[in-house]
Formats: structure tokens, sequence, C-alpha cells
């Protein structure tokens, strides 16, 4: 007995008291830490993604980038690969929306220019140049845009006129001026106004039009125009059977649209099963065909820089996904690709409903009610959790959190009927709208609006309302708050 009770006091004479107190003080720190990264997150409103790298739009107009940085796309001003998200130079406030291409990024300010950075060797930058840039630079004479979209190493912007401009690599044709020509600055779209929405893919783009209907340029070789051919460089394409959409997203030879209904219609390559329907077909250059089966979409995104995916958001906060799933970049519990939509599993235990899914070519990433998390590929660092190892359930990315909507919508006069149309610019972040008419508040959400992505335009339609005069204003919200209301604007019927 006395051996055991002297072995024991030695034992303990081996650690001083000095040192239990001093790890005790190292957890206790350690803590405090992780603590203070949840409490002083940024809120981020909007997520964009790229081939190893992802950004975030905050919720005070900076953005932040994180992952794959050997062509300069985390914007910091280095090459160096960043495992958590940092600050893009220049970009601390005023952005209102971003878009990230293969190895490049671009983001819309509130003034309505664009700034762009990262690769820059097939002119996709638009700055008059063919040269990569660490840092944003201003693309050159444009003004009035409302939207952009980066394509695989192409920019496509919509103009607040309803026309495109692109720019960047045009091997086939998709700059749209008719030729194969690179185009390092803004190059007019021929034969396309009255647009809405704006999707740039690998080697194609797509509108949605004032009208709902779809139209496509220029690359066709999997059927990703619509017009079930594979016939390329014929200029602007509308796609066959669809005059309801509201949401557009391109990828890598294929393509979505989101309808009036909540409905998802997918066309183009299938190898993967990206187009949702059950069946893998490499060959068949499908039409529209609606996927059949899934509960009311809110969103949809699709990586711009390569990938075979899917990923989507339902009307109650559940993401969804489907295609390629080699990576994990589905969180469906395996490496298996699906064929038809499958929820993404340990998303949002803990965190709340999704509001906001952004697809990149190997990973993914989405916007919580209490976060932001990453999944899948994370040899850069782009899930954004300080790691390069590769998890098996989403991760949360260090310093950012979900937030409320940036700023207020601008109201834009209603049309002098007695069914007025209401529009107005967005609050980027908000899911929902109250919109105010003498008084009476309506609830719409900002996919009913077609504004869910938080740029272009938010329209709805009054019921008749009779002879009189009219104050109406609106405001944007979404689960971490409310926006400020619009100022109030008048009109008499």
């Amino acid at each position: 007995m006395s051996s055991t009770v002297n072995q024991s006091s030695e034992k303990s004479r081996l650690i001083p008291n000095w040192a239990f107190s001093t790890l005790i003080s190292f957890l206790i720190l350690i803590n405090l830490l992780f603590v203070s990264l949840k409490v002083n997150a940024e809120p981020v409103i909007s997520l964009s993604s790229g081939f190893g790298s992802h950004c975030a739009l905050t919720s005070a107009g900076a953005v932040k980038c994180w992952g794959m940085n050997l062509n300069g796309q985390v914007g910091d001003g280095t090459k160096v690969d960043k495992l958590i998200p940092v600050n893009v130079i220049g970009l601390t406030a005023n952005i209102q929306a971003i878009s990230s291409g293969y190895n490049h990024t671009c983001a819309l300010t509130t003034s309505g220019t664009v700034k762009c950075w990262g690769l820059g060797t097939d002119g996709q930058l638009g700055d008059g140049t063919f040269v990569s840039k660490t840092t944003p630079v201003d693309v050159v004479g444009l003004a009035g845009v409302i939207s952009l979209s980066a394509g695989y190493n192409h920019t496509c912007a919509l103009i607040s006129n309803g026309q495109v401009v692109c720019w960047g690599n045009n091997q086939y044709f998709q700059i749209g001026d008719g030729s194969q020509v690179a185009r390092n600055i803004p190059t007019t779209v021929v034969g396309l106004s009255g647009v809405a929405k704006l999707s740039s893919g690998v080697f194609h783009n797509c509108v949605v039009t004032n009208i709902s209907t779809v139209k496509c340029w220029d690359q066709n070789a999997t059927g990703q125009l619509g017009d079930g051919t594979t016939q390329s460089g014929s200029g602007i394409i509308t796609a066959t059977g669809i005059s309801d959409a509201v949401d557009i997203s391109s990828g890598n030879g294929y393509t979505c649209a989101r309808t009036t209904s909540a409905a998802v219609k997918c066309w183009g390559w299938d190898i993967y099963g990206q187009l949702g329907n059950g069946v893998i077909n490499n060959n068949v250059p499908y039409l529209p065909t609606q996927i059949n089966g899934i509960p009311s979409i809110a969103s949809i995104s699709i990586p711009s820089a390569n990938g075979g995916d899917v990923l989507a958001i339902t009307t109650s906060g559940v993401a969804m996904g489907w295609g390629l799933n080699g990576s994990r970049q589905l969180s469906t519990g395996d490496q298996v690709n699906k064929s038809i939509p499958t929820n993404v599993m340990n998303l949002t235990a803990g965190n709340g409903i999704a509001t906001l899914v952004s697809a990149g070519t190997n990973s993914s990433c989405a916007i919580l009610q209490f976060g932001v998390q990453c999944w899948g590929s994370n040899i850069y660092g782009q899930l954004g959790n300080n790691s390069t190892a590769n998890p098996i359930v989403p991760v949360d990315v260090i310093g950012l959190s979900g937030g409320p909507p940036q700023g207020a919508p601008k109201t834009i006069s209603p049309v002098t009927s007695n069914t007025p149309i209401y529009t107005w610019k967005p609050a980027p972040g908000s899911t929902s709208y109250r919109l105010k008419v003498n008084g009476v508040i309506t609830v719409y959400t900002a996919a009913a609006a077609g504004c869910e992505s938080g740029v272009g335009l938010c329209t709805i339609t009054s019921t008749p309302l009779p002879s009189g005069s009219y104050i109406w204003s609106v405001q944007g919200y979404n689960v971490y708050g409310d926006s400020s209301w619009s100022s109030d604007t008048y009109f008499a019927i």
C-alpha cells in the first residue's frame, strides 16, 4: 500500500503545479479565441466560387477571398494560397455583387462600375491588357452595370439598358461579337437586348429576357444552348420550350433555369447526372427538361469554372445537389455521382436554414442562419478552416457569419395604370421584401420578385387599384435582420 502511495507521489512531483496552471490557462485562451472568432465574425450576404477559391461579400460591402492564389485570384497582392478569408485590397466597402470564373473574380460596385483581378491572360479582367493582376483593376469604359457573371476565362455584364457586354477568351464565339478574337475590353453582344438575368458558363452564356424566355450563345457541342442541336457559332439562340424563366445558371456544357413556378429545367451535357432527371446520357443533347419530384426551388448554382454538378436551395431553406460528387462537393455522405436531387448532409444541423449556396469546381459553400460553411476538396485551403485536410462533412469558414441585407432597396416609380408594376433595386442579401402601399404591407419572396441573387431589378405586378393617390416603399429582410426602408415614392392613378 505504502509503495503505491509513494509511486503516485513520485509521479505527481514530475508534473509541478505551475505546469497544470499553465495548461489550464492555455485551454481557456484557446476557448476564448474560438468564441472571439464566432462573436467577431463578419456577416456575409453573398458568395462566389471558382476553381479552387471562394469569395464572400460582407454586409459592409467588402470582399474577402480564400483558397488557391496561383494567379492572384484571392486579390491580396500575393500569389500565396490562403487558408482563411483575407481582405481583397481596395474592396473594403461599396461592393454590391461578386462573380468568380476559373481563376479570376470580378466585383460590381454600388456606382455601377466593375473591378476584376486574378488570371488575365485571355483579357478576362477587361482592363485593356492580357496580364494577370493580384489586386483589383477597373474594367475599361463600363458604367450603369446592374449584374455581372464570370465564366471560365471570360466575363459578361448586364447594362441598365438591357444590353450585354463581354470580354476575355473568344475561342468559341462566347463574346458574342461574331468573331473568335479575344477581347480585353468590354464588347457589345450583337443582336441581344431586353435582358433581365445573365449567366456565363465555361464556353457559353445564357440570359433570361424580360419576357421570361431564355437565349444562349455560342458553343453548343453538348446541346447547352437548348435548341435541340449541337450547332455552334450560330449567334443568339432561343432555348426551346421555356417561356416562364426567372433565373439561369450556366456551367461546363450544361444549363439550368428556374421557372415562375419554382421548378427547375436543365439541358446539355449529362455525363455525371447533372441534368437531375435520373438518367446519365453522354451523347444526347437534351432540350430543356423539368426535374420532377423536387420541392419548390428558391435558387440554383452551377460551377462556371468547370465542374459537373448543380446546387439548389428549396424555399424552406434546405440545400440539395446533383451531378458530379467525386470530391464530396455535394456532401451526400459518399463520393458517388447523383442523377437526382439529393439533400446536402450535415449542413444545417446547429446552423439554421441555408439561405444561399455557391458551387465551385470541386468544393461548395453555403450561407446559413448562424454561419458560413464549405465542403468538398480542400487541397488549396478553399474550405477556409485554416487547413488543407479534406473533411467528409461541411466545416465552418473562419471569421464569417450570416448577416442582414446590405443598405436599402431603391424604388423606381411604377407604371401609372390601375395595375401598377412595382420595380426596385434590391438590397443584397434579402430573401424577402415587405412592399408597403398607403400603409398596407404585403410580403413577397425575393424569388417571386425575380431578384434572389441581389442584383438586377425586383418586379411585382400589383392587383388592380382604384383611382387615387398612392405612396409606396419597400424593405428587404432575411433571417438575420432587416434592411432600411426605401424612400417613399408617389404615384397617381
